[in-house]
């Protein structure tokens, strides 16, 4: 019996231990919410300027601007969490006609961040607003909306899904994840792999590292990509005849003519030099409207498919 006295009071401390070992090597969370609402009208502007922000923005039918604001630090020990949240400032100014959001992070002298944070916005706008992002290591998404918006984005993933009007986009590290856009599109990247579906309008992107993939069906659309050290990938799903006007130096260009040439006759191909310093075009201009499809590519592969 003793035996098995000292047997159990031994498995309880082991249990005990591996709990607190557990707690110690797991993350623990706290956060703090803010939530406000206010009034606005077609000739207003929305700035948001964050860093580590989680970024949500869709339309509704207010003539108001929601915000909700979820500040949530992570780390093992809770004591530094509750620290560090303290540390993390979210603050909304009106001046004149600009709305601005404004997320800080300001740690005293010497000291470094310990734990994770992100800062979430779920924003509600009204149709047509006009609105300016700045991120830094972080994601924005915006969907439902017909309005017109510029994004800086450092280190930042972008997601657009539904969003008609225009987007200005300049972007330095991060993932594009464009569908079902409409109006006028304008891309400056670095670094960033680019996926662009069912576009419609007119797109003008310069990338520079990274890769375009662009799929497009029957809707009459304009794209003028430049590309340096960049590939750029073209898929036409319905097989529709297209205006192209392709060049690649030193780079492959692939283009199955079966598909994209009805009428060879109009098609005019070049090659200056040889592989892997060659110069590529073609150019296949048909009448009446259609979608135009321009790239020029350096120190990259055009492929069509």
């Amino acid at each position: 019996m003793k035996n098995s006295g000292y047997k159990i009071v031994c498995l309880f401390v082991m249990v005990l231990l591996s709990s607190m070992l557990f707690s110690q090597t797991t993350y623990q969370v706290v956060s703090r919410k803010i939530v406000k609402e206010y009034a606005f009208t077609e000739s207003d502007r929305l700035t948001i300027n964050a860093e580590k922000g989680i970024i949500d923005i869709q339309a509704w039918n207010e003539k108001k601007v929601s915000v909700v604001v979820t500040i949530v630090v992570k780390n093992r020990d809770i004591s530094k969490a509750k620290k560090e949240l303290e540390y993390i400032n979210w603050n909304a100014n009106r001046k004149n006609k600009e709305l601005l959001f404004l997320n800080t992070i300001m740690l005293p002298p010497k000291a470094e961040l310990s734990s994770i944070v992100r800062i979430e916005y779920k924003i509600r706008i009204p149709q047509g607003t006009h609105f300016t992002i700045e991120n830094k290591f972080g994601q924005v998404s915006v969907s439902n909306t017909n309005c017109d918006g510029t994004y800086k984005l450092e280190y930042c993933d972008l997601i657009l899904k539904n969003v008609s009007g225009s987007a200005a986009i300049i972007s330095n590290m991060g993932d594009f994840n464009i569908s079902k856009f409409s109006g006028l599109l304008k891309i400056t990247s670095r670094y960033s792999s680019i996926q662009l579906y069912n576009i419609i309008g007119k797109s003008e992107l310069s990338a520079t590292y990274g890769d375009v993939a662009l799929s497009f069906e029957d809707e009459i659309s304009t794209f003028d990509i430049a590309a340096q050290r960049c590939n750029v990938l073209v898929t036409n799903k319905n097989c529709s005849e297209i205006n192209l006007d392709l060049e690649t130096k030193y780079g492959e260009l692939y283009l199955p003519e079966s598909c994209y040439i009805k009428n060879k006759s109009l098609l005019t191909k070049t090659v200056v030099g040889s592989s892997p310093t060659s110069i590529s075009t073609s150019k296949y201009i048909i009448p009446g409207k259609s979608t135009f499809i321009k790239v020029k590519s350096s120190y990259g592969n055009i492929t069509l498919n």
